[in-house]
């Protein structure tokens, strides 16, 4: 089947429109060109192979500039195997699978639908994001992922992780239970031979916080981080322009002011320069220690800890 100059139109009467971004209950597509492949019907099941589908939804304008596949959906799965899509700015391959009890799941993605997708080449880019999870468009710059995929939006597991932004590079595992609300997720995530820099995901501190975490620019590690963005426990070995740190710590991050913020736990510094995280360098200097440490602030002023 060759299609061309089509419109699909879609509307569900009885859900409110969706006003910021694409409108999942009533939306209208129009279809510049498609080409449909080895059509078949079997139950409740369709299935076809995609050659090629240009679409361009009509509110958003959002366009999808390529897509091909083969596509099965049914009343458990919707699945797009061998996937090459290119959709607004973002790029996604090669395997995404959609569950369900029923296709009336669709309608409560976050929390009804199970993905599984084996992710290669793929860059996801905020602002085409943006249409479909509101508030993501504030993390500013493209993801590029590879790896695996399993679960809901609000609770998911990404293995064998490659994931790449900015000048950040995250090898290893991420599970994170809460979504869409970033503040209540529990975050677990699993990093070796990894680089961060903390500008990099400013899009989740303010700017008080951004403030204490920049001087330590960016750095090599190997660890996990457990909890939530506010209160997490930093396990691992991090090696940055500071110098070294090694750590198991419980880290409470006061929002109001980050300077009173509560740390415990085990602490090692290896040639640490302290001086240049407090910016003076007259009364600090490097520091070599091992212990335990207890207690709260990140300036000379607020600091007030036993070590």
């Amino acid at each position: 089947a060759v299609i061309n100059q089509c419109i699909f139109s879609y509307v569900d009467q009885y859900r409110d429109t969706i006003r910021h971004g694409f409108d999942y209950n009533h939306f209208r597509l129009n279809i510049d060109e498609g080409q449909l492949r080895n059509f078949l019907i079997l139950g409740d099941t369709i299935e076809f192979d995609v050659a090629t589908l240009l679409v361009q939804d009509e509110k958003t304008n959002f366009r999808i500039k390529q897509l091909s596949t083969f596509f099965r959906i049914s009343q458990a799965s919707m699945e797009f195997l061998g996937l090459d899509l290119q959709a607004g700015e973002s790029t996604i391959a090669d395997t995404v699978i959609f569950t369900y009890n029923s296709q009336l799941d669709l309608q409560e993605f976050v929390d009804k639908v199970r993905i599984h997708a084996n992710l290669n080449n793929t860059t996801i880019y905020p602002k085409d994001l943006e249409l479909f999870a509101r508030g993501t468009e504030k993390i500013g710059q493209p993801v590029k992922l590879k790896g695996t995929f399993n679960g809901r939006i609000r609770k998911f597991k990404f293995t064998d992780m490659e994931a790449a932004i900015g000048n950040s590079r995250l090898l290893g595992a991420l599970d994170m239970d809460g979504l869409p609300d970033i503040n209540e997720t529990f975050i677990i995530l699993n990093l070796r031979n990894s680089q961060l820099e903390f500008e990099d995901f400013r899009f989740l501190f303010n700017e008080k916080i951004m403030s204490r975490l920049r001087p330590f620019d960016k750095f090599d590690l190997n660890g996990q981080f457990l909890g939530y963005p506010t209160d997490f426990v930093a396990t691992g070995d991090f090696q940055g322009n500071l110098g070294r740190i090694k750590s198991d710590i419980n880290f409470k991050v006061n929002e109001e002011d980050i300077d009173r913020s509560l740390y415990t736990g085990r602490l090692t510094m290896i040639n640490f320069d302290l001086g240049a995280y407090f910016n003076d360098t007259l009364t600090f200097q490097k520091v070599n220690l091992d212990g335990r440490i207890s207690g709260s602030g990140l300036t000379q002023e607020t600091a007030n800890f036993r070590l």
